[in-house]
């Protein structure tokens, strides 16, 4: 998963159990063009998301290219990654 790659702006040492479940997206980027290991997960998107008490860094799990993404976006919790590290997905407003 790419998001073992990447550092934590946060303490997860408590496998982020003080996280709320919802968010919003502070600041993003989409990687197009990734290491061989994560070459075949690309596009994928990472965020800083702020959950209103704390920011932290983490792969948004659903994005996809033909759907929108932008700052501000509501997220929410997905479940945890095999380190532990806690992945977020995308909520889309019908």
């Amino acid at each position: 998963m790419p998001h073992a790659a990447l550092t934590s702006l946060r303490d997860f040492s408590r496998g982020g159990k003080d996280m709320n479940k919802r968010g919003k997206i502070y600041t993003y980027t989409v990687i197009n063009v990734a290491s061989e290991e994560f070459v075949d997960q690309v596009p994928y998107a990472v965020a800083v998301v702020n959950d209103g008490e704390n920011k932290f860094f983490t792969r948004i799990e659903n994005y996809r290219a033909d759907r929108e993404i932008k700052i501000g976006m509501e997220v929410e919790f997905s479940r945890y990654d095999e380190n532990q590290k806690p992945l977020y997905k995308l909520v889309y407003k019908n």
